[in-house]
């Protein structure tokens, strides 16, 4: 070849970049609000944490608003991991009442010492009894609270409410009809579709009636209305 250019062999290595792993957010279990008993609980210990911080705003510089803004997610951060907890990934049922959910917090912690003593066994076994009792008063509950929705919703008028009220109580869901029949029953492809939705809707709004034409020449006027 007529060139001037030295070629070059070389070996080349790719490496996969690793991705930067985010630090999860924490999510609290704020259900337990609805508990009055966690919400006073809730609503006392965040009072104790920001009456400093409001106190301080009040005698400070207004310039120290990112220091101010810190100590307040401080304030909720702790007071929600301390009264709340983490919220749980696997679900949990929506009936169970704070106290309920202690109870059984506290079963699971005592399962694997339950044998090592005659108390632990007891104390076990009555934990059981309690989570069992508790567990239908809180069901009763809440059914109770489904339905008092549903007749107000339904007094109301408001009808999406009511079906998810209902499902509620039901777990059914309905299922959605992934596939077109012809008139024959037989499943129709892709293409024939939309051509089997333009006739049954043209056979829906388009009812042939058989009528006497006669009969509105024997109104009065003789006009057709």
């Amino acid at each position: 070849m007529g060139s001037d250019h030295q070629l070059i062999a070389a070996s080349v290595r790719l490496k996969l970049k690793a991705s930067k792993r985010h630090s999860p957010v924490e999510c609290f279990d704020t259900d337990k609000l609805d508990d009055p008993v966690v919400a006073y609980e809730y609503s006392a210990e965040i009072s104790r944490w920001l009456d400093p911080v409001i106190e301080a705003c009040r005698n400070s510089d207004p310039a120290n608003t990112d220091e101010t803004w810190e100590q307040v997610v401080e304030a909720f951060n702790t007071t929600s991991r301390e009264v709340l907890g983490k919220k749980r990934g696997r679900p949990v049922k929506p009936w169970l009442s704070a106290e309920t959910t202690k109870l059984a917090e506290e079963r699971r912690e005592l399962k694997p010492r339950k044998r090592q003593t005659v108390m632990n066994t007891r104390h076990y076994n009555y934990l059981c009894r309690e989570i069992a009792r508790k567990s239908k008063i809180d069901k009763n509950k809440y059914l109770q609270q489904i339905c008092h929705k549903v007749e107000t919703s339904h007094m109301q008028g408001r009808v999406k409410e009511v079906f998810e009220a209902v499902r509620k109580i039901t777990g059914k869901q309905a299922s959605r009809v992934c596939v077109v029949k012809d008139q024959t029953g037989e499943v129709i492809t892709d293409q024939g579709v939309r051509s089997r939705w333009f006739k049954h809707f043209k056979q829906l709004y388009n009812l042939h009636r058989d009528t006497d034409d006669t009969v509105f020449s024997e109104l009065p006027g003789g006009r057709l209305p």
